[in-house]
């Protein structure tokens, strides 16, 4: 293969990679910008002040696509004009791009462990559900929307409820559940939520905790309503899920920079190159005399043509 047709067969390849890592910079920049301005997990990150910590690393992936976008640009530019300095910028930019992704995976596996602890164990949801619930309206909506997204109900089960600064409120402010307060778990625990709320009989205002039974083998079995599960676990559930959609990216990601390193580097090899040099006099008379049909005389001593070398 010529060196020509080397150059611009790298030069495609490049183009490819660099526009795929331009595009991954895209969706990290569009997704962490949606994850900070999304109303439920702005409201869901105010319902537990200690989860607030975690939003830098929000930032830190608004930054971390804003500059591979800028210098997707650069990288973009080097190998369609071509130019060597800026297709060696981007080389180490994927270099530093890939030590930080390797690096990035593997504190991921590690700070994920105390993530979960940090949700399930701590018991921060049921303190937020029996203290805070019910008070302050952010926090309220915040826990109302985790529990009819998550499908949970309460931070360890539904039964956090039962000894809830919001139960007591109720049972004193409205006549209807009073005598049965402790039976009654807010109305986003239930699964037939948005069926219930668009209903205005006096019953749909909250979702009941156990089935009402006569027979003490059936008392306190929860209804098939509420939702068993409590959502610090259905947290750690979904954060176990999104893991490993993020570590399947993260591996894709990984792979597409290192053949970026690879078709960068041999590119700026063949682009800091001479010109390829031109076949001399005598080469071309060798390639042609060695052509079937072609009798060209030997060169060397002696011979009737031996002294038009020697001249």
């Amino acid at each position: 293969m010529r060196l020509e047709s080397k150059v611009l067969c790298l030069r495609v390849l490049s183009a490819v990679c660099i526009s795929l890592i331009w595009l991954i910079g895209a969706a990290i920049l569009g997704f962490s910008l949606w994850f900070l301005l999304d109303v439920w997990i702005k409201q869901y990150v105010q319902a537990a002040t200690e989860l607030q910590q975690y939003r830098i690393y929000v930032y830190l992936f608004i930054a971390g696509g804003s500059f591979i976008l800028l210098f997707g640009v650069i990288g973009m530019i080097g190998a369609v004009k071509p130019n060597v300095v800026c297709l060696v910028v981007f080389l180490v930019f994927s270099v530093l791009l890939f030590l930080l992704l390797v690096v990035s995976v593997v504190l991921g596996y590690f700070y994920r462990v105390e993530v979960e602890d940090t949700i399930q164990k701590s018991q921060l949801l049921r303190t937020v559900v029996q203290t805070q619930y019910g008070k302050d309206n952010v926090i309220t909506s915040g826990v109302d929307y985790m529990q009819v997204e998550l499908k949970c109900c309460g931070g360890v089960n539904f039964e956090d409820y039962k000894s809830s600064d919001w139960v007591t409120v109720i049972g004193n402010t409205d006549a209807g559940v009073e005598a049965n307060s402790k039976n009654m778990a807010p109305l986003s625990c239930c699964s037939s939520y948005w069926y219930l709320k668009s209903s205005l009989s006096q019953d749909s205002k909250y979702c009941k905790m156990y089935k009402d039974s006569v027979l003490s083998s059936q008392r306190n079995e929860p209804t098939e309503e509420i939702y068993k599960q409590g959502c610090g676990g259905a947290i750690v559930e979904f954060l176990k899920e999104q893991f490993f959609i993020i570590c399947a990216v993260g591996i894709s990601v990984v792979a597409v920079v290192i053949f970026t390193i690879i078709f960068l580097s041999l590119l700026i090899h063949y682009l800091r190159r001479g010109p390829p040099v031109s076949m001399t006099d005598d080469v071309v008379y060798e390639m042609a005399r060695c052509q079937e049909k072609s009798p060209y005389p030997t060169r060397g001593q002696g011979g009737p043509y031996a002294n038009l070398y020697n001249n």
